[in-house]
């Protein structure tokens, strides 16, 4: 459950462990301490196991509250994702808006800044995020998605085998909070020279395309990531012909094809 305290006193807890009352995540409210708790159902989907809201009270006094859209032992109605919302009652209503591109933010955390800016940290994911918005977006009112933080400071990193042969080639930089991140492109190489796996990241997330070769040379597979975190994975004979391609969403499988040809 994650608390916070309202605007009389109280407290107010929202979600619990694979809890539910009628469907809906539970909210629970205390006016002594926690000695007793009136309970009702908010409009939010329940939670499972690796799934934990957040709730914080904004510097405007609002709540602002985020978490999944779904139980992940139970897929809701409105399917995977993650959404934000805003409440100026104390959580009796609330405006929610979906956090574009985002599986799952798992076991979840917000913060907010001096300025305003609001934080939140993610779990669970492939990679974890950091994403920022204000209140203004979750009201409708910007107009550009939240996205992870950008890294600052970037430099480029190598690692040598004994006799002095390149293994590996990176750049990674310190986005806003701190967190080290890759950021560039990342290279391994085998002991002939030739590139083993090479990708690019942008603030620790995953960009562009990934490609693998074999040890002769030959590309094996490649993932090309695009922005809506949708990616297609291609596999490659002996010959470099595609023979396998599909198209995914995280980690779900959208559609996929094993006779060279992309998937439609």
């Amino acid at each position: 459950t994650t608390l916070v305290i309202g605007r009389d006193g109280s407290l107010i807890g929202f979600g619990g462990k694979n809890s539910n009352i009628d469907g809906f995540m539970p909210k629970a409210i205390s006016h002594d301490g926690g000695k007793t708790w009136e309970k009702s159902k908010t409009p939010f989907q329940p939670l499972g196991s690796g799934q934990r809201p957040s709730i914080i009270r904004l510097q405007s006094g609002k709540l602002f509250f985020v978490a999944d859209l779904f139980d992940k032992k139970k897929l809701g109605s409105d399917g995977a994702g993650a959404f934000v919302a805003l409440s100026d009652d104390d959580g009796i209503t609330w405006q929610k808006r979906q956090l574009p591109g985002v599986i799952t933010v798992g076991y979840v955390t917000a913060t907010q800044g001096p300025n305003g800016l609001i934080h939140i940290v993610t779990s669970k994911g492939d990679p974890s995020l950091h994403i920022e918005l204000n209140e203004a977006w979750v009201l409708k009112g910007g107009d550009a998605a939240p996205a992870p933080a950008e890294a600052r400071d970037v430099h480029e990193s190598r690692e040598q085998d004994p006799d002095g042969k390149t293994k590996a080639i990176w750049s990674a930089g310190f986005t806003p909070d701190g967190r080290y991140v890759l950021n560039g492109k990342q290279t391994f190489f085998y002991p002939n020279g030739k590139k083993q796996w090479e990708s690019d990241y942008a603030a620790g997330h995953r960009t562009g395309v990934e490609t693998f070769w074999n040890a002769a040379g030959t590309k094996e597979w490649e993932r090309s990531f695009a922005p809506d975190s949708v990616w297609t994975w291609t596999l490659f004979d002996s010959a470099g012909r595609i023979k396998a391609q599909s198209r995914w969403n995280g980690k779900k499988l959208l559609d996929a094809n094993t006779d060279g040809a992309l998937a439609r």
